[in-house]
């Protein structure tokens, strides 16, 4: 009898340690199980039975199911186990015989395998609606199809199709199936290449701000010196006023930086240019909040005990208020994935996804994460531009979401951490009680294991990348960490602001690093020398450059005069408006266009006092108006002269036709024709165009989105 429904276990996580793999349906033979492990590249491996993996049972009874024991010990991979039996009926009923009712029960139950196999199997095939038309789908012949893509004629049958001929589709899918490489294709979906998008962890932060006025922060500003490693950095110190276990974790959103209340009643806000800030009270009672995240117009509140998810807007600091039903303690940090804010959950046993557009919440995974990890799991995500990362807090695991198919993947982790960042390449767990940095390449699955020499308590709270180093956000630790990530080199910077949860977080501004104060009175700005001489991400929106490439970097477009969305380029049309063209004068606007000419300031300059009219006017090629200097041949005849005008011309003999002798008299006018340039002998052949310039190198010019 068979009373399982399925003929497939799994898909397992493969942690490191694990080599067993329970089953609960029935096989007739060890040959039935068929094992596959898929790695951390979705690479599909089939194992090998003997060689790889042996199956056991108790008393070998495997009517109810049994164990795959793999003889390796996998990681970053998961294992799914199938039944496979052939397809094959070996029984011979003789008649008149004693019916055999085991056979025939063990006949039957391999029709029902059988069945629940091509039911798994027709489960994975393309099927068409219940509802649908009846309609041949037989596919062309192998001949017919090669190098051709799957498409579907007027009627719905299948065809091999080469090009977009004779298949219906929109303009839109007509320009996109004409690309020919991946990189066309992106520029006419008007996305970016993966490698494109790991970048815009910084690039995100833009939007429409406005100044406002706050409290000032005391501290005498300091220089931090290190004297082994001879470095230094600009130390500022603020006093916020807000109590023990004020803060916990912050944003920049590319005006401003703002710090989480964790036990404090006010969000806080900074202006980086003047060290003012800004309170603005949530009413959400003490530790309300753990973290957050800036989804490019909002600023995102985790919340921990507060029962509401909280928007604020950052150009008012207002907040709304989403009611969630997950319990207390409930999240540590958020993540915005460019479309969905992602819920990194603590004792929560849901990872939420927020719709940024409605607020609401939902449970795509559906996985109970408490149940499955731990009671307090995680303490920190990060986005790599592909993949959502929970920091291991009790979890055991370092877990990768895929946002697009919400499956999650397990890898192994030991110790505690509080806090993960993302470089561009590696991944970077802070350690909490770990006494080692842990540092996984994403791509490679590879780790390393970096010591920090503390010993005792919890040594981090989160950190950030600042475009060059890591800097780790001391808790129970005395100094602040500089970490590069290029050779794991450390420098150490004694804050002197006690040892006991001192931090909660860091975050880079562009210029300056600030460490988000738990327990110390103050924030602190580090400003380290390297910003001092270069900003990456300090360019404002708007701003107009050179550039040599062939292809615009991430974060610009080429000024070639395109009509570009004013909802999609929303920061860059709130600055330049229609000033370059209104577009299509409803959702477009006009990109400026300085192919083939140069750029001139703005104004009218106020030592020479010419003018360069107002931003977007376009003045065509001119020459200045002006006299030339005539000379001439003097006639002889009769004492009757005449001027004959050569311009610039200084022949080396005179003309050899003499006016008459009453060529004055007559107003006569001699023929003659002067050739289109000529050399003054030291300064070369003039250079003649159709334009009047100077000498130049063409380059492209890209504006800051």
């Amino acid at each position: 009898m068979i009373t399982s429904e399925s003929n497939k276990a799994g898909p397992y996580t493969c942690d490191g340690v694990t080599t067993e793999f329970p089953f609960s349906f029935p096989i007739f033979a060890k040959t039935d199980i068929r094992v596959f492990l898929l790695d951390i590249d979705n690479k599909e491996t089939e194992l090998d039975y003997i060689t790889d993996f042996i199956v056991t049972a108790e008393n070998d009874d495997f009517t109810t199911g049994g164990t795959v024991t793999t003889l390796a010990v996998y990681d970053d991979s998961t294992l799914t186990i199938l039944r496979d039996v052939d397809i094959t009926q070996e029984s011979d009923y003789v008649e008149n015989e004693t019916f055999p009712a085991d056979t025939f029960e063990r006949d039957r139950d391999k029709l029902v395998m059988m069945v629940q196999q091509l039911v798994e199997l027709t489960s994975r095939m393309l099927r068409t609606a219940i509802t649908d038309e009846a309609v041949s789908l037989e596919l062309p012949r192998v001949a017919d199809r090669i190098s051709r893509f799957l498409a579907f004629d007027a009627t719905g049958k299948p065809i091999a199709a080469k090009t977009i001929t004779g298949v219906p589709v929109t303009g839109f899918m007509e320009s996109l199936l004409d690309d020919e490489t991946a990189e066309a294709g992106r520029e006419t979906l008007e996305v970016y290449s993966q490698s494109e998008v790991k970048q815009l962890r910084y690039l995100r932060h833009k939007g429409r701000y406005q100044n406002y006025a706050g409290n000032n922060g005391t501290g005498q500003g300091a220089e931090i010196f290190n004297k082994t490693t001879d470095v230094s950095a600009t130390w500022d110190q603020y006093a916020h006023g807000k109590g023990d276990y004020a803060f916990k974790g912050g944003v920049y959103d590319g005006k401003y930086v703002w710090m989480f209340p964790a036990y404090s009643d006010d969000l806080i806000r900074i202006n980086p240019a003047t060290g003012t800030f800004e309170s603005f009270a949530h009413g959400k009672g003490d530790y309300a909040y753990y973290g957050g995240c800036f989804d490019g117009t909002y600023i995102w509140m985790a919340p921990f005990n507060g029962d509401s998810v909280t928007r604020v807007d950052p150009e008012d600091g207002s907040m709304t208020h989403y009611a969630h039903s997950y319990g207390t303690a409930a999240f540590a940090g958020a993540v915005f994935d460019g479309r969905y804010v992602w819920l990194i959950p603590e004792e929560s046993n849901t990872l939420v996804r927020l719709d940024p557009e409605d607020g609401s919440m939902s449970d795509p995974t559906g996985v109970a994460i408490s149940t499955v990890y731990a009671a307090i799991a995680f303490n920190g995500g990060c986005f790599d531009g592909e993949y959502i990362w929970m920091c291991p807090f009790d979890a055991g695991y370092l877990v990768k979401l895929n946002p697009v198919t919400n499956i999650l993947t397990n890898y192994y982790v030991s110790g505690r951490y509080e806090g993960i960042v993302f470089d561009g390449t590696y991944l970077w767990l802070f350690p909490a009680t770990a006494r080692y940095i842990l540092k996984i390449n994403k791509e490679t699955g590879s780790k390393s294991y970096i010591p920090t020499g503390e010993v005792s308590g919890y040594s981090f709270s989160y950190g950030c990348f600042d475009g060059i180093s890591l800097w780790l956000a001391p808790n129970d630790c005395s100094t602040i960490f500089k970490l590069n990530p290029k050779d794991n080199s450390i420098v150490k910077f004694s804050h002197g602001l006690g040892a006991t949860g001192a931090f909660a977080g860091a975050i880079f501004d562009g210029e300056s690093v600030w460490m988000v104060p738990f327990q110390s009175d103050d924030i602190v700005r580090i400003r380290p020398p390297e910003f001092g001489k270069q900003s990456i991400l300090l360019i404002p929106v708007g701003a107009v450059i050179q550039y040599g490439g062939a292809v615009a970097p991430l974060g610009y477009l080429f000024c070639d005069g395109s009509a570009v969305n004013r909802t999609t380029y929303a920061n860059l049309f709130s600055v330049i408006s229609t000033t370059f063209g209104a577009g299509n004068g409803s959702t477009t606007f006009n990109l400026p266009d300085f192919r083939g000419i140069f750029p001139r300031g703005a104004g009218t300059n106020g030592t020479l006092g010419s003018g360069g009219g107002s931003v977007g006017d376009y003045q065509a090629h001119a020459f200045q108006g002006h006299k030339h200097r005539q000379g001439g041949w003097i006639g002889n005849s009769g004492g009757d002269h005449v001027s004959i005008p050569w311009g610039s011309y200084a022949p080396s003999s005179y003309p050899s036709n003499e006016p008459s002798s009453n060529a004055a008299e007559n107003n006569e006018v001699l023929p003659y024709t002067s050739p289109a340039s000529y050399s003054d002998g030291t300064n070369g052949t003039p250079k003649t165009a159709s334009e009047t310039r100077p000498a130049n190198l063409s380059i492209n010019f890209i504006i800051k989105i």
